[in-house]
């Protein structure tokens, strides 16, 4: 019986890869065709005077089981160079003795020859993906030619360590073989560069150099939102009703702050905030003895962070209205409610220090000035301290 096998087997198909060589015309392009050949060898027998080595191919169709012959090579060598197309096919070495009889031949081997495709990378997109974890969560596309299912996938870092190959799922040929994903579901790779290198099931390759690995930058907002309540005495001015009043100074008082304001910049901070305050009038020395202030304004924010970022000097401007409520006068026997609450206009500036802690948290002092316009000559107007807390997110 004979025994044999191949040693040498490079089973590319007839890959016709041809680059434009020679433009003759404008409208003619020469190609140049070359095919691979295959060697098949088999191992020596002794008292040998020839060999054949006979292949058939597989008959194509659904329903085709038949092999029709398509080639005989007698030689006295033990190996035959051919050129096969893709496609399936069977052969077997029959031996001649010295006295020229074939001995009994042997069984058919299978051979499967595959298309010998070069793959092209044209382009991938992204060029960078984020590393979070020690793991890459993307998806590539890919676009070139010849970019087929079966293909091997693997990343070679640029510095020579091991390469990571893809799974199944890893790579997604289009229909056309023109594109391709590349999937990373929570791929273990490392900060750098690496080498894309796509193999097609013939063996051929191509490489994209440089795909890189970076860290993934923590996520920013683009403003921060803060929220703050305060401690707000008042200070009376000047104005009509706190000369009613008798006194200066009126410790009950409260404020609830929220805004928006933009990230640092060379020049400062800007933002907008909401500010609601309240305040409660009393003075057993006048006819006007008791009352309550409300005010709702909107400011605009200027802020220039100092101290390595750990403090800030603030500056707002701003207006909105105020509402007088409430307010009581003494008669000689009697208590009696004025009737002329209403919604008056109103500005405020105020100048504040901060100080951040905790990255989250922040103590503000300041003072605010306010005016309001009322019918009452002279007009009230007031000075707010501020002793906040509060936090931004």
């Amino acid at each position: 019986m004979l025994k044999f096998r191949a040693l040498y087997l490079f089973f590319l198909c007839l890959a016709l890869v041809a680059p434009p060589a020679i433009r003759a015309d404008p409208n003619i392009l020469y190609f140049e065709k070359s095919g691979i050949v295959q060697r098949i060898s088999w191992d020596a027998v002794e008292d040998v005077f020839q060999y054949e080595f006979v292949i058939e191919k597989k008959d194509e169709g659904a329903e085709a089981d038949g092999f029709t012959p398509l080639l005989s090579v007698v030689t006295g060598e033990t190996s035959a160079e051919l050129s096969l197309a893709p496609g399936e096919y069977r052969y077997r070495v029959v031996v001649y003795d010295l006295l020229g009889r074939m001995r009994p031949p042997p069984d058919w081997a299978r051979l499967t020859v595959i298309p010998a495709l070069q793959p092209k990378i044209f382009s991938v997109d992204p060029p960078v993906v984020g590393l979070s974890g020690g793991r890459v969560h993307a998806t590539l596309r890919v676009t070139g030619g010849n970019l087929v299912p079966g293909a091997e996938v693997c990343l070679k870092p640029a510095d020579g360590g091991e390469p990571l190959f893809l799974d199944g799922d890893g790579y997604v040929p289009g229909a056309n073989g023109n594109s391709a994903e590349l999937r990373f579901d929570g791929l273990p790779l490392k900060e750098g560069f690496y080498d894309i290198v796509i193999t097609n099931p013939g063996g051929i390759s191509d490489s994209w150099h440089n795909f890189s690995v970076a860290v993934a930058p923590k996520k920013t907002k683009p403003f921060d939102i803060t929220f703050a309540e305060a401690y707000t005495p008042l200070f009376s001015s000047y104005g009509l009703i706190n000369e009613y009043l008798g006194q200066s100074v009126f410790p009950a008082g409260a404020s609830l702050r929220f805004g928006m304001a933009g990230k640092n910049k060379r020049y400062g901070v800007f933002g907008v905030e909401a500010q609601f305050f309240w305040h409660y009038f009393y003075s057993e020395y006048t006819i006007l003895i008791s009352g309550q202030l409300f005010n709702a304004q909107l400011n605009l924010l200027y802020q220039k962070l100092i101290l390595r970022r750990k403090a800030a000097f603030n500056v707002r401007a701003g207006g909105g209205f105020a509402y007088y409520m409430n307010l009581q006068i003494k008669t000689d026997n009697d208590l009696l409610s004025l009737g002329s609450e209403t919604l008056l206009p109103m500005a405020a500036g105020s100048v504040s220090f901060s100080w951040f802690f905790r990255d989250l948290f922040f103590l503000e002092l300041g003072c605010e000035f306010i005016h309001i316009f009322s019918v009452e000559k002279p007009q009230p107007a007031y000075f707010r301290p501020q002793l906040c807390f509060g936090f931004r997110l």
